[in-house]
């Protein structure tokens, strides 16, 4: 895809040549760069002038597309992926030239200088050639009428489709009791919306309410208009005064005031418009106009694929989001086909019948689709040869009569959102994506526009896809009730491979697809074929990710629960055979492996990974030979000890050499080196020792957000004040790793007063610090803190007391508390203390008497969860709930859970099974 390469190659220019703390070269080798400078301006320059132009041609109709050259798209990706490709070799020629300083490199091994003209030649065959596209470019959009050629495609029909609704009753009725009653008293227009992807039946649910006789009867006009995706204002009102009339006489057309006539064929009368197909607030926005209010109980419903444009449509609450069949209905809509009926009901057919509709995952289009393939074979044996050939072909005669219409979403997507959407084809089907991590990866790519604020900008990319119903949400933290993970549905992950393999960008090991030394993406997993010679052709790749396939993994990972499983090193021992030809890898993901026996071939390929920008390790061995000075471009670095009991695992990371560097997660802990500069990029640390909360180190990387502490709690008493030099902090993990039962030694309210003075803070976790319970009251001054954890005595004592005789400690925006592992007996508190509490969970307090029965009058509370408690602890859950459903508050809940049969072993070493949850998807 053209924009994809240009995007990808516009980034490219930015990071290796317009960094603030450029990569240090020997002179000679700074000069051949130096006298570049004019050619590279100048194809930056000219990249933003195709990436601006591609936007504007975005907007054209399908006629304005049919007067495109038909080679431009492809024109385009081949330059920006051949110019991309010259400038990094060429510019690993020249990093890799240089030996390290202090070694001494053998003459047969010594490297050859790069040639000055090299790096100057591919750069000027990349000018010549974007400016004679920046030609074509112009005489392009000179030549496109505006009032002509940028006017919508022609209609859809205004003829609601001959289907018939089934399933979803619950909502039919619930809709056509809203259209009929409405939410207000006083008669008020309303606007209902409903939303989904497409294909999940909106406009079968809209004309199933349209045609219903009580509908029918109760309003006096009806209307029914399609607006579709490139609609136009001119060409759609007149469709809809037409519909208004359809039983009189046609009306005369005043384009001039036809708004004017709409709403006085509306006027004075009770009624119902539909507006299908919905793609544009600006469509809504021209239309809404017309409908006059008087107060008689007209409604508008509105169905569209976007949720901002239902969200911005719907009156008051009257917004609504499709869902997806479950088996039942779906078996129910296949059976409603001609001939199925009856044969259907035969063991041997419902058998292969449900099977196939487990494979369309709940979407009613697929459902139809498959409904209408299996409705023209009539013997048990074209069934059975037809659900194998869905089945080794991945449903392909499902997904493919199904593409055209999914396919008008993805057409639809801004530039920038088409290449993370087909980001998901990179990944296995059904496999649940962090979304934090995704958005990482989308960075490190080049998705996301430099100089913007690159993670929230990555974020709303993801929320976009989400609200335009491409993507589904899995799991949400139960802290935040932010986005933990996300997938896309079944035949939407085809739709996404399907178009990443049509433009070259991605290939699948194992896939029947021939492989190519043009594809970018190069995916693995565990049971995948692998070969050296087949990644021996991947000079090009860019992207490598390995993933696992263990079905019960992923299904923790659905939940957020990611379990530690090792994938085979074949894969790794094949790549590591030809690492020679894989030069330009930018992204590394190969957490899933265990480096073993290959460590010291895996660090010295990585080493010379002059561009790579995200790594994700899993190590069975000390890196003591490992560096990454070279990849100064380093966005992500993840590296995980096979097992927390490993001796320095890792080396000391030099912040000066990693300037771009974002992200930076090692478990257990690693050392850090403070830059000579103020880093501008670091925001997230995890995790790093005591000993390493020096001012010099937090001093030089003051935009910290996120930062976990895990080693001895000596340290973190001398250096924790320390804390002072980050003020950007909103996110503290700190775990002194295990505590000792007969000690008496604890945290000091001094250090707890280190950790209130952070003022930013709204996370804050505590495992085995020993603070006692009256030094948590110091944590009240965080009046941004939102989340509170205290793990596995990370308080000590018997009594917790909010309320004293000087002061009363408020927790004022403390929306989530977790107190896990716990000697407390007696909790004296009120709601005054948590005013907007909203889940508290209680986990192994074994001697806690109860919960504070004055929590009845904490009205934001949703949530009472408890495991490893005292009956007593449960039956003052059960208390607050019921005072609270008595005040109204009908969505409370008290979740009580047995203790797991091995709870004495995880209580005995709470850190046996490494990283939690919550770090794992930070």
């Amino acid at each position: 895809m053209a924009h994809v390469a240009v995007t990808s190659l516009l980034r490219t220019i930015e990071l290796e040549f317009f960094q603030s703390q450029p990569r240090p070269l020997p002179q000679h080798q700074k000069q051949i760069i130096t006298d570049c400078t004019d050619l590279i301006e100048s194809l930056r320059e000219s990249l933003r002038f195709v990436q601006s132009s591609l936007e504007e041609l975005q907007g054209l109709d399908a006629k304005g597309r049919e007067k495109l050259p038909r080679d431009l798209g492809a024109k385009l990706r081949d330059f920006a992926l051949n110019a991309e490709d010259g400038i990094e070799s060429e510019l690993s020629h020249i990093y890799l030239a240089e030996p390290v300083p202090g070694e001494l490199v053998p003459s047969s091994e010594e490297p050859q200088p790069p040639s000055p003209a090299t790096l100057h030649q591919v750069l000027q065959r990349a000018v010549d050639e974007i400016d004679r596209i920046k030609e074509e470019l112009t005489s392009i959009k000179d030549k496109i009428d505006q009032a002509e050629d940028w006017a919508a495609q022609s209609h859809a029909a205004d003829e609601p489709p001959e289907e018939i609704m089934v399933g979803k009753r619950d909502e039919l009725t619930a809709t056509k009791d809203l259209l009929i009653s409405g939410r207000t008293s006083n008669n008020r227009l309303e606007v209902v919306a409903v939303h989904g992807m497409g294909g999940i039946g909106k406009t079968v649910l809209a004309k199933s309410i349209y045609e219903d006789k009580s509908i029918k009867n109760h309003f006096d006009k009806c209307a029914w208009v399609v607006i579709s995706q490139h609609y136009n204002k001119d060409e759609m009102l007149p469709r809809l005064l037409k519909s208004l009339v359809q039983d009189q006489e046609q009306p005369q057309y005043d384009s001039d005031n036809i708004e004017k006539q709409i709403y006085k064929h509306l006027e004075r009368n009770r009624y119902l418009i539909l507006l299908d197909d919905v793609w544009s607030i600006d469509a809504w926005n021209d239309v809404r106009s017309c409908f006059p209010d008087d107060c008689n109980g007209s409604r508008v419903l509105l169905t569209t694929r976007l949720k901002n444009v239902a969200q911005a449509a719907a009156t008051t609450i009257n917004c609504y989001q499709m869902r997806f069949f479950n088996p039942e209905e779906s078996w129910d809509l296949f059976r409603m086909k001609n001939f199925l009926v009856e044969i259907s009901n035969q063991v041997e057919f419902e058998m292969i019948g449900k099977k196939v509709v487990e494979k369309c995952y709940g979407l009613p289009l697929a459902v139809n689709v498959a409904a209408g393939l299996f409705s023209k074979l009539a013997t048990l044996e074209e069934w059975k040869n037809v659900e194998k050939a869905i089945d080794s072909l991945e449903r392909e005669p499902i997904a493919e009569r199904c593409a055209d219409i999914l396919a008008l979403s993805y057409n639809h997507l801004p530039h920038y959102l088409k290449s993370c959407f087909l980001y998901f084809g990179f990944f296995p089907k059904n496999y649940p994506l962090i979304a934090k991590k995704l958005v990482r990866l989308w960075i490190a790519e080049g998705f996301v526009k430099e100089g913007e604020n690159e993670r929230v900008v990555g974020e709303k990319h993801l929320h976009e896809l989400i609200d335009r119903n491409l993507v589904l949400v899995g799991d949400r933290k139960s802290s935040y009730g932010t986005i933990r993970t996300c997938m896309v549905h079944d035949l939407l992950h085809d739709l996404s491979k399907r178009e990443a393999q049509k433009e070259n960008l991605l290939y699948v090991v194992g896939d029947r697809e021939m492989a190519s030394s043009r594809q970018r993406w190069i995916t693995a997993q565990k049971e995948s074929y692998s070969d050296p010679s087949l990644y021996a052709c991947f000079k090009n790749c860019r992207s490598f990710l390995y993933f696992e396939e263990d079905k019960e993994a992923i299904e923790l990972m659905k939940h957020g629960i990611f379990k530690p499983k090792l994938g085979s090193r074949k894969h790794i021992s094949d790549l590591l055979q030809v690492s020679s030809n894989l030069k330009l890898l930018r992204v590394l993901e190969m957490s899933s492996f265990e480096c073993l026996e290959e460590l010291g071939s895996l660090s010295s390929w990585i080493a010379d990974l002059v561009h790579l920008r995200h790594l994700s390790l899993t190590i069975g061995f000390p890196l003591t030979n490992f560096t990454i000075s070279k990849a100064r471009n380093l966005h992500t670095l993840q590296i995980s000890a096979g097992y927390q009991g490993m001796k320095d695992p890792f080396p000391s990371f030099i912040l000066d050499e990693l300037p771009q560097l974002r992200y930076l997660k090692c478990w257990p802990s690693c050392e850090l080196f403070p830059p000579t500069f103020v880093h501008e990029n670091l925001h997230s640390v995890s995790s790093i020792s005591p000993v390493q909360c020096l001012q010099q180190v937090f001093a030089k990387i003051p935009h910290l957000r996120k930062l976990s502490i895990t080693g001895e709690r000596s340290y973190f008493i001398l250096y924790g004040e320390n804390l002072a030099f980050l003020p950007q902090l909103e996110s503290l993990s700190i775990d002194f790793q295990g505590f000792n039962a007969s000690q008496t030694i604890h945290t000091p309210a001094s250090s707890v007063d280190n950790i209130a003075s952070l003022h930013g803070l709204k996370k804050l976790k505590l495992m085995c610090t020993e603070i006692l319970w009256k030094d948590v009251n110091l944590l009240a001054k965080l009046h941004k803190l939102e989340v509170l954890k205290l793990i596995f005595q990370a308080c000590v004592g018997r009594e917790w007391k909010l309320v004293d005789e000087e002061e009363e400690y408020i927790f004022c925006s403390l929306k989530y508390l977790y107190i896990d592992y716990s000697s407390l007996v007696e909790w004296e508190a009120t709601y005054v203390n948590f005013p907007v509490l909203e889940r508290l969970l209680l986990s192994r307090c074994f001697n806690l008497k109860e919960i504070p029965s004055d929590f009845e009058g904490i009205t934001t509370l949703q949530l009472i969860e408890i495991m490893g408690c005292l009956p007593s602890v449960e039956a003052s859950a059960r208390e607050i709930e019921e005072g609270q459903r008595d005040s109204g508050n009908d969505t409370i809940q008290v979740v009580v859970h047995k203790m797991p049969s091995n709870s004495v072993a995880e209580t005995s070493d709470p850190n046996e099974e490494g990283p939690s949850r919550e770090e794992e998807d930070s």
